[in-house]
């Protein structure tokens, strides 16, 4: 399994300095310190022990589920207990959107959604990452010569670190602004389609019929148009190409 540092390993070193100074200035004349293994031995009479032995550990597997032993067992991410979907567990669905997304329908030219058309993506974990901080302060003090007073304060701080991996092709609604690839040059070719169609209308040459289809058309391609830019211009959504309303 992965081992790695604690990420804030710079102030946990400085805060078990700022122990040992302290202990150090308390210590009585003749006090001197060393490193041991932890055994049975136990301090003389009047003797303080004081013992600190910090380890640090990260993981981000398991062992896979009918895995035997650590030594030959199959191992998988810590997120695999977690499959599926989380979006609908963390996020509110789309229902609130649906009267924006259904407000000008008539305009962009689309029936009204309901909330199985509408997609946000597929949001899954990516990684899932445990970091232990196990610190253990121990006191010993020796009583006699053959006995010891000990007082062990087991420190331990546990962080969680969570990735996830959105998948945006399984949307089906975006960003209006990311909607269009440049939308300065459609805004420009759409004004210039609705002068010609003007140039008509005031031409005088069309039927009746057609000049009355000329002016429906637009005032339709006019309603088209504010949708559209007020959609842009105020970070709403659009539809992408594969959806119903693409």
């Amino acid at each position: 399994m992965a081992r790695s540092g604690p990420p804030s390993a710079t102030r946990v070193l400085a805060r078990w300095t700022a122990l040992g100074v302290l202990i150090l200035v308390c210590s009585p004349p003749g006090a001197s310190g060393q490193v041991r293994d932890r055994d049975a031995r136990i301090p003389q009479s009047g003797e303080l022990w004081v013992e600190i032995a910090p380890e640090f550990v990260s993981w981000n597997e398991q062992l896979a589920e009918g895995s035997p032993v650590v030594e030959d067992g199959r191992r998988e991410p810590l997120f695999s207990d977690h499959d599926g979907s989380v979006a609908a567990r963390l996020f509110p669905g789309v229902e609130p959107l649906l009267a924006i997304v259904n407000r000008d329908a008539e305009a962009l030219g689309f029936q009204s959604l309901t909330e199985d058309d509408l997609s946000l993506g597929s949001l899954d974990f990516a990684t899932i990452e445990v970091f232990e901080r196990r610190i253990p302060l121990g006191i010993q003090f020796g009583v006699g010569g053959f006995a010891a007073i000990e007082v062990l304060a087991p420190i331990v701080k546990s962080e969680v670190e969570t990735g996830f991996a959105f998948d945006s092709t399984s949307a089906n609604i975006l960003r209006a602004e990311t909607a269009l690839a440049d939308p300065v040059s459609f805004f420009s070719q759409l004004d210039a389609a609705q002068s010609q169609l003007q140039s008509l209308i005031s031409g005088g040459t069309l039927t009746p019929g057609d000049s009355a289809a000329a002016v429906q058309l637009m005032a339709d391609t006019e309603a088209f148009q504010g949708a559209l830019d007020t959609r842009i211009t105020g970070q709403q959504y659009l539809f992408t190409s594969a959806s119903s309303a693409g």
